[in-house]
């Protein structure tokens, strides 16, 4: 103030004045401050704390101010250190959003909770989008499904006035469905038959609707589906298949959920075959595919309930669904079949199929059931199974001509099938068929089945024993040798096979046969299932599957020898087997071993073809191995071809003269006229060792060091190469002689010498790599030490035991390993 004073005079200002100066600046420094408090949100009130208000200033006022920034600002802060939170402008609170799907609550009265919800979902039913009618109708299902009980009711309504309006919203809904399916066009083709994700997912909805409806509502459902398939009295100009489609589905749907109104109705199990019968004979495959679907699960209800007449009529439209056949990929042909099988496991169908037969030649089972034969081989899995199935049921049928159709030709048909199946259950199914054909034949004299079997023993044979390729290198089987379901010969169509011709250069002519059979046979050459088996490609099929095709052929093949007459086995089956075992092909060689061995499962040891074969089989194994086999030549020539490059590389970069480097044969063992100077494994390992060593000795230091390299990496490549045909040959020598072990053991029991046999079933067990060889070798020393055990000759058997402990005991996943004390 002392200092103010001169100031003060100096201009003239009052003492006053100045105080009322010195108020002003407080009040804009207050206000000032109070913008930086907001604004910079640095300091937060406690709801405790009251700060003093200034000098000069009116508290009423201060307060005033502070609720307005609060209510304009959120000066909300949680802690001291958040000091990164963004400022945003507070505009009240958040009033909660409504869903349009929940109505207003009246007084007194609350509706479905989904009832808006369904009220959007049954107009996107119609949407002209797929997805939205896809989605729609997959909510719908799972709404209705779970709470179909409550729909259309309302809180504090009566009872009977709640299930009217459940009723009524249910039946509603029903009719919108079955809208769906008269309008609904959308299908796709990516598979072998038509997918209407739209119709299904609207029979699943039907079928989940059904369950709470009256038996009244149901059967209104039925007339309007019934109207759907018939198309009678909808004055088109041609048929829908779409709506067809939809119309069966809903049906299909409709039997399996009201199964119960199939006893109480007779309407329905009668409108339900009308239908079905219809279905199966229209022209569209997609319809027939779910005709036949639908009747499936109901077919003991339909033999319960027919009227006269009808299960022959529907047993001749199913035949003729077979029949008509356009391609291989007929989506309905698994379906039928499935039918079929289903329908002639009842005896009423049977009865009615042999009254068919004694009525009119042409539906006698010796003509029907080959109609089935084309199917064997059809590009469908399912389809294949079917047609086995169907077979099975067939051969139980009894009575007089039912079981004419057994013949030797569907024995030769389903027997191809173990060759060229690459899918084990289907290859399963086709042993269990043939077995059950070959027993039913040996049921009426072992000499009728040697009749039937003795055309088609060779042929089959031949291709039983064919060997298997390696890769890159296949061996095509003879597809001369394999039979057309019409009974003829045919070569499978392939890319690298052309049509035979005649010496005179005309195609050969062909007799005139019946039209299906002719249009089934066209239709199957044009998707050729069977190729890559045929041509022996063991990249594409893999090698294992080939082993599999030949153990299921072998245990066939065996069964056969051993139902074969005993005075006729030797002279009929002795030069068929016994060539193969000598075989200069390693997959001959085992897989007639393996025919040996299953031969002397279903057979006793005191048979002649029994002490012919391990007479034989002794002598082989006490033999040499050979040097190489045919099949693996081609890692040979490989191995050569790798040790020629060697030598190039030392005449041509080295400098070598051509008269110090070795010469090789151009023939490699195994090759056929291959005599003792071909190239063998020994030479290439003496011309990578030692061969290779002197070589390089005699290169001049210059030439040494420069072609160092070089030689190292293509010594390299042919140590690789060698490497590998040793491997392959190992591998041969080992599976071999494990096939030989076993039949002998199978065939003979304890052999003289069991130190060889023991040994070679050994290492297949512990260095076979393929699961059912392994098996077979382990089957195999189990039964020579149940045969040691009964023979009270322990010695051997401690030994075996202790051989498996230690095997077992190596995987340390298994046991873990400890310390020796």
């Amino acid at each position: 103030q002392s200092a103010m004073t001169p100031i003060d005079e100096a201009g003239g200002m009052s003492r006053r004045q100045l105080n009322q100066l010195k108020r002003k600046n407080k009040m804009s420094a207050k206000n000032q401050a109070n913008k930086v408090r907001i604004v910079d949100l640095s300091i937060r009130r406690s709801s405790t704390d009251v700060p003093s208000t200034p000098a000069g200033v009116d508290p009423k006022s201060a307060i005033k101010t502070e609720s307005i920034t609060a209510d304009y600002f959120s000066i909300e802060r949680k802690g001291e250190d958040d000091v990164t939170k963004v400022v945003s402008e507070f505009k009240g609170l958040a009033v909660p959003e409504k869903s349009e799907f929940q109505a207003e609550p009246e007084i007194g009265e609350t509706e479905w909770p989904f009832e808006r919800l369904c009220e959007f979902l049954t107009v996107d039913l119609f949407d002209h989008n797929w997805e939205i009618r896809h989605g729609a109708a997959m909510a719908l299902r799972e709404i209705i499904r779970v709470h179909g009980k409550g729909a259309g009711r309302r809180c504090g309504s009566t009872r009977s006035e709640n299930d009217r309006a459940n009723r009524r919203w249910l039946d509603d809904l029903a009719c919108r469905l079955c809208c769906v399916f008269m309008l609904d066009r959308f299908g796709d083709y990516i598979s072998d038959n038509v997918i209407a994700p739209i119709r299904e997912t609207i029979g699943q909805t039907l079928g989940a609707l059904l369950v709470h409806l009256p038996a009244h509502s149901v059967l209104s459902i039925y007339r309007i589906l019934h109207r759907l398939v018939m198309q009678e009295d909808l004055q088109l100009p041609f048929p829908v298949w779409e709506v067809c489609h939809g119309g069966m589905i809903g049906m299909r749907y409709l039997v399996a959920v009201r199964r119960d109104l199939l006893l109480e109705e007779t309407v329905l199990i009668d409108g339900v075959i009308q239908a079905v019968m219809k279905g199966l004979g229209d022209f569209d495959d997609d319809v027939r595919a779910v005709s036949a679907a639908t009747l499936t699960p109901i077919a003991e209800e339909f033999v319960k309930l027919r009227r006269p007449g009808t299960i022959e009529q529907l047993m001749n439209i199913v035949w003729d669904c077979l029949s008509n056949l356009r391609d291989d990929l007929s989506a309905s042909t698994g379906a039928v079949m499935d039918l079929l099988a289903k329908l002639c496991s009842f005896p009423d169908v049977l009865e009615a199929m042999r009254r068919n037969a004694s009525a009119n030649p042409e539906h006698s089972f010796a003509l029907l059931v080959p109609r089935l034969y084309p199917f064997l081989r059809h590009t469908i899995t399912s389809v294949r199974s079917a047609v086995l199935r169907a077979l099975l049921t067939f051969l139980d049928i009894e009575g007089e001509g039912a079981t004419a159709w057994v013949d030797g030709r569907v024995l030769r048909l389903v027997f191809q099938n173990l060759l060229v199946e690459r899918h084990e259950p289907v290859l399963t199914l086709s042993l269990q068929v043939w077995k059950a054909l070959a027993a039913f034949l040996h049921g009426e004299g072992a000499h009728r089945f040697a009749t039937e079997f003795l055309p088609h023993l060779g042929p089959l044979m031949t291709l039983t024993v064919h060997p298997i390729g390696v890769s890159r290198h296949p061996i095509p089987m003879d597809a001369s040798l394999f039979m057309r379901p019409s009974g003829s010969m045919y070569v499978i169509p392939s890319a690298m096979a052309r049509k035979p011709i005649s010496p005179a250069g005309a195609e050969p002519k062909t007799k005139r046969r019946r039209k299906v059979e002719v249009q089934v046979e066209m239709s199957q050459s044009s998707h050729n299932v069977d190729g890559h088996m045929i041509q022996g490609d063991v990249d594409l099929v893999g090698i294992n599957v080939f082993l599999r095709s030949k153990i299921y052929a072998a245990r066939a093949m065996g069964f056969a020898l051993s139902l074969w007459p005993a005075d006729a086995v030797v002279e009929s089956c002795s030069m068929l087997l016994l060539p193969h075992l000598r075989s200069s092909f390693a997959t001959t060689q085992i897989t007639a071993g393996m025919i040996a061995q299953e031969y002397g499962l279903h057979s006793r040891r005191d048979t002649d073809f029994s002490q012919v074969l391990s007479g034989a089989l002794i002598a082989i194994v006490d033999a040499e191995q050979p040097l190489a086999y045919c099949d693996l030549v081609s890692f040979t020539q490989v191995v050569r071809g790798q040790c020629q490059s060697l030598l190039n590389l030392f005449r041509e970069a080295g400098g070598i003269p051509s008269s110090k480097i070795p010469t090789i044969a151009v023939v490699v063992q195994g090759d056929d006229g291959a005599g003792p100077t071909a190239f063998s494994i020994d030479q290439a390992e003496k011309i990578i060792g030692a061969d290779f060593d002197r070589l390089k000795r005699a290169l001049p230091p210059a030439q040494r060091l420069k072609t160092s390299d070089a030689l190292n990496d293509t010594r390299g490549h042919a140590t690789t190469a060698l490497e590998q045909a040793k491997e392959a040959k190992a591998l041969a020598d080992l599976r071999i002689r494990a096939a030989e072990a076993s039949a002998i053991i199978t065939l003979a029991g304890l052999p003289k010498k069991a130190g060889p046999i023991i040994k070679a079933l050994m290492d297949a067990v512990k260095k076979e790599e393929y699961l059912e060889l392994q098996q077979r070798a382990a089957t195999a020393v189990a039964d020579l030490v149940r045969q040691y055990v009964a023979s009270d000759r322990r010695g051997p058997v401690d030994k075996i035991i202790c051989n498996l402990v230690k095997f077992c005991c190596v995987d340390t996943s298994e046991t873990p390993e400890f310390h020796h004390n």
